[in-house]
């Protein structure tokens, strides 16, 4: 016995987001309306295409189109404090007896302003822990190479990183890669592919403009707005369906399994779906500590959600009805994690630890796979979505559900190893 049976089935609730029946005709006015678009825009202006994309949307809001449209920063760091990765690093490298000292990040790299880093003094080789990425110290003091090697800048694009998980025999969604100024192009793509879409930036972090699960002409083309607003190169790929697994490998094993269930309510039969939205916002205030979740999302990935589920903000949820108001499993998106591997098949495990070793250079590593089978082995219903080269720590050492996994002693361990082995 393997222990699935141990976990209680409710756990599964919410897992994954049912694929539609396409209806008659649906995939083909698709196409043709994003061929119609694609000839049309090819040397539009953006703000021209949005522009276009609004009449055709009555019901869209002024206000959130200059949301989508403005480009959002990136979340930093307190000036002069270590961010919570880095905490669970500097706990974990101090509980096995090494030195570890803040470090301004400004002195590391004049670009990095307003952040902390963390040295772990290991023997005859100091590490930098900065942004979640793992650095050999130079002679000077200063950022050397990345622990991942040469392959960091391939996975740390998701195009070229998903063209080398699948160079070493992982299974990956069909996709292209497009400039902003492509949007023509991109669209002549999307009407190429038969199933729901995934558009997104090449090179972001946390599930930022991540619209997976795009059904309709009209969300592809906001989507690709929305993208081509804030980045230069856009990817435009199938989405698969089915659980959002990530694994955690800190070489030569995986160390770390987890599942994410996308932001959602559960009706209760009175309260509206603003209603229960404001209220679940609150509870998740009201926690504290790096358990705590993030606020539910709004904006247009929100608005996608509920008009392919047929319910707007005033409509009063069925006792027991789950709304997903995201498709993305990311903690940053509001989504859960739950830490529950014996909901999934270990053949799973295996055959990521393949394509894991299956890069040598990769020492630390987190991937994102979609599974529509999860206890049942089958190659072809899961897919790797990307290995993230700098991913969190805290979903493993604070879940939602489940036990903490220790990633992070797990990496000084490895780093311990690694050092002795240079000596």
């Amino acid at each position: 016995m393997n222990g699935l049976s141990a976990s209680d089935p409710s756990h599964r609730d919410g897992l994954s987001i049912a694929v539609e029946p396409w209806g008659d005709g649906e995939l083909s006015r698709r196409r043709e309306a994003l061929q119609r678009l694609s000839r049309l825009v090819d040397k539009m202006p953006l703000e021209q295409v949005a522009a276009l994309l609004a009449t055709r949307r009555n019901n869209f809001l002024g206000t959130e189109r200059a949301a989508v449209i403005a480009p959002v920063a990136d979340p930093v760091s307190s000036p002069a404090t270590l961010n919570p990765h880095g905490e669970l690093i500097e706990t974990a490298a101090r509980a096995a007896g090494l030195h570890t000292a803040r470090v301004a990040s400004e002195t590391l790299r004049a670009s990095h302003v307003g952040t902390v880093g963390l040295r772990i003094d290991l023997p005859g080789q100091p590490m930098f822990y900065h942004r979640q990425s793992f650095y050999f110290a130079t002679a000077e003091g200063g950022l050397g190479q990345f622990l991942n090697g040469g392959i960091t800048p391939v996975l740390g694009l998701k195009h070229q990183g998903k063209e080398r998980v699948h160079s070493v025999g992982g299974p990956t969604p069909p996709g292209a890669l497009f400039h902003r100024k492509q949007i023509g192009a991109a669209l002549a793509y999307a009407a190429t592919l038969q199933g729901e879409v995934c558009i997104k930036p090449n090179a972001s972090a946390n599930g930022h403009r991540v619209y997976p699960r795009l059904r309709t002409a009209e969300d592809i083309v906001e989507a690709l707005i929305a993208n081509a607003a804030v980045y230069e190169d856009i990817v435009v790929e199938e989405s698969f369906g089915g659980e959002a697994w990530r694994f955690f490998y800190v070489k030569p094993d995986i160390i770390g399994i987890k599942v994410g269930r996308a932001a959602s309510v559960i009706g209760d039969g009175e309260n509206s779906l603003h209603q229960l939205i404001a209220s679940e916002n609150s509870a998740r205030a009201a926690r504290s500590g790096h358990a705590a979740s993030k606020r539910l999302p709004g904006g247009i990935i929100r608005d996608m959600m509920l008009r392919r589920q047929n319910v707007g903000l005033d409509t009063v949820i069925p006792r027991g009805r789950r709304i997903f108001l995201s498709p993305c499993s990311n903690g940053s998106q509001g989504a859960e994690s739950l830490a529950l591997p014996d909901l999934l098949h270990p053949t799973y495990s295996a055959w990521m630890l393949e394509i894991f070793r299956a890069m040598p250079e990769l020492h630390v590593g987190a991937a994102d796979v979609l599974i529509q089978q999860p206890l049942q082995p089958d190659r072809s219903a899961f897919q790797v979505i990307e290995i993230n080269i700098a991913p969190s720590l805290l979903a493993f050492h604070y879940p939602g559900t489940g036990p903490v996994q220790d990633v992070a002693g797990a990496i000084v361990a490895m780093l311990q190893r690694l050092a002795s082995k240079g000596a």
